[in-house]
């Protein structure tokens, strides 16, 4: 993934959020697009907008670690 499409990705979600939509972001888990500069600082502006990003990071890395064998 370029870092054009992250961009329009990142701006695409805080446009959601403003919203107030929800979303997700799909990836496996081997995926890095989190640790991506354009993926911290939307996560920095919904840090600033008062969005749970603790929560959300929790959530994230559930979702990253999750597999249906683990039990």
């Amino acid at each position: 993934v370029d870092g054009l499409s992250l961009a329009r990705t990142a701006l695409i979600i805080l446009y959601i959020t403003c919203c107030s939509g929800v979303w997700l972001l799909e990836q496996p888990s081997s995926s890095l697009v989190m640790q991506h500069d354009r993926m911290q600082w939307l996560l920095d502006i919904l840090g600033q907008i008062h969005m749970p990003v603790p929560r959300l990071q929790q959530v994230l890395q559930k979702m990253m670690s999750w597999h249906p064998n683990n039990k």
